[in-house]
């Protein structure tokens, strides 16, 4: 149930048909908590108590009925619930193979648009919270940015930096920073860019420096995006 956490207390009252997860983060940030292999989308911030109530016989059926929010972060954690339950992502990824780079782009930002354009019919219809709407604008973003990555390891045509130059996908977007999806993408760019076009980072990831590796990606990120 706990993906990605090191230390955590945990008390599972069959009985009473209840669960309780405690742990530490250190920022704000969606995260996902499975009950039967499904997924559900959770925004915490450090010091929330965030209560989920889930109905067993509609979870994987309708999700929208199965899971209630009650604690800290109600409304965003239902409307993110809605959003998911009545919107569905596009995860396509643009054609890879004999596509140079501006072309690739291009078709990845009208991807993200086609997507921008069902979040902004759902705004309109369910008049989310601010919150809600930098998050998901943030969420649609960087889960297309990071298949530039796709481009980068598979594409058949002379790869150049300009790939991960696109403003489109600027690191410094401030709806990036509370989203799951933001540390992949900085890991994409850490070892997609930086260590391809770096000598001294490729060569440390063949050696398996990785702390090398790992803090002159870090330092350029810093100074360069």
């Amino acid at each position: 149930l706990v993906r990605g956490v090191k230390e955590y207390t945990s008390l599972i009252d069959p009985e009473s048909n209840t669960f309780q997860f405690k742990f530490e983060i250190y920022h704000s940030h969606n995260m996902s908590i499975y009950y039967d292999e499904v997924g559900i989308t959770v925004f915490v911030n450090p010091g929330d108590s965030v209560h989920l109530k889930i109905d067993a016989t509609q979870i994987g059926i309708d999700e929208l009925n199965a899971v209630s929010f009650s604690g800290d972060n109600t409304q965003l954690n239902s409307e993110i619930l809605t959003y998911y339950t009545t919107v569905d992502p596009l995860y396509s990824i643009p054609e890879y193979n004999n596509v140079y780079v501006d072309e690739y782009l291009f078709e990845l930002e009208r991807i993200v648009n086609q997507e921008y354009t069902k979040l902004e019919e759902f705004i309109i219809d369910n008049d989310p919270s601010e919150k809600f709407i930098n998050w998901a604008k943030g969420q649609v973003l960087l889960r297309h940015a990071n298949s530039i990555t796709y481009y980068h390891a598979f594409g058949n045509m002379p790869k150049s930096d300009s790939l991960f130059q696109s403003e489109f996908f600027s690191l410094d977007r401030t709806e990036y920073f509370h989203n799951s999806a933001y540390t992949p993408y900085l890991n994409n760019m850490m070892i997609s860019r930086y260590g391809s076009f770096d000598s001294i980072i490729s060569q440390s990831f063949e050696s398996e420096d990785y702390y090398t590796a790992i803090s002159r990606s870090i330092d350029l990120i810093g100074n360069r995006e």
